[in-house]
């Protein structure tokens, strides 16, 4: 249950930040094509005995699926329809470690996808509008940093690293022009704060309860298709 109650902190990842930030400022026109990575190679088993015990709603798809759903929810809203492709590729793994996730809506797709067996990711976000569109390679840096002993409020905390910034191809009438767009500041605790703010202060909410559930039903009609092997319907 976990994963659910905590899966919004990751509307405050940087790189999503900017590919926010590119859309509401108009950067890449009418967005019609979304496509969301989250990569890894991970051999052997889980060190987490939680992960290892395996059971309902414990795999890849609640473990890093639901936050690439958020973020999309959070840009376009409830998608028409949802189809899922998910697998099981490692041996060592209790449940799903593969899937690929499409979100239909009237004007656009967009693709999530997350494996355990990807030595060499490719790009983290790929957004195509009719202005132009935009790569972003490499993850935000925030839980690597925590693990690594960096607390928030770190100068650093938040701040990408230049090779990783992202390229934005504008279309224009001289033809295709490149420019390198530095990555929004990260930081997460924006979403414990402001809860913290509404339960003290009464502050609304950021993300409210209702937003939960519609990425809850997301997931849910993900693996109904994935079940039925055809599109579901959320109309």
């Amino acid at each position: 249950m976990s994963a659910h109650l905590t899966s919004q902190n990751r509307r405050f990842d940087g790189d999503f930040l900017t590919v926010k930030k590119l859309i509401e400022n108009g950067r890449l026109g009418e967005v019609v094509d979304y496509e969301c990575h989250f990569d890894r190679f991970v051999t052997g088993q889980s060190t987490k005995q939680w992960k290892r015990d395996g059971g309902k709603g414990i795999n890849i798809l609640f473990d890093l699926g639901i936050h690439l759903i958020d973020q999309v929810y959070a840009l376009f809203g409830m998608p028409d329809e949802v189809y899922a492709d998910m697998r099981r590729q490692r041996p060592e793994s209790s449940g799903i470690d593969n899937f690929e996730v499409s979100l239909y809506y009237p004007d656009k797709k967009a693709i999530l996808s997350a494996g355990e067996l990807v030595a060499m990711p490719g790009p983290r976000f790929m957004v195509h509008g009719r202005k132009g569109s935009f790569l972003k390679y490499g993850q935000d840096p925030q839980e690597r940093r925590l693990i690594g002993g960096m607390r928030p409020g770190s100068p650093d905390w938040g701040a990408d690293e230049e090779s990783a910034y992202g390229t934005l191809a504008s279309v224009e009438e001289n033809g295709i022009s490149q420019e390198i767009i530095v990555t929004e500041f990260g930081n997460y605790g924006r979403y414990y704060d402001n809860i913290y703010q509404a339960m003290t202060c009464g502050a609304d909410l950021l993300v409210k309860p209702e937003e939960a559930i519609d990425v809850l039903r997301i997931v849910e009609a993900a693996q109904e298709s994935q079940n039925q092997k055809q599109r579901i319907s959320l109309k």
